[in-house]
């Protein structure tokens, strides 16, 4: 299924699913991270 508006140059599945978990870390890490902080304190 081709993808006009991202243009990948040797992509492999598992750099895909690697970058997804990497995106959701992140953003868990942005959400929870003033929870993070300020916990232990």
């Amino acid at each position: 299924m081709p993808q006009p508006t991202l243009p990948r140059s040797h992509r492999h599945p598992v750099v895909d699913a690697l970058t997804n978990i990497l995106l959701t870390v992140a953003l868990f890490a942005a959400v929870y991270s003033p929870t993070i902080i300020a916990g232990p304190s």
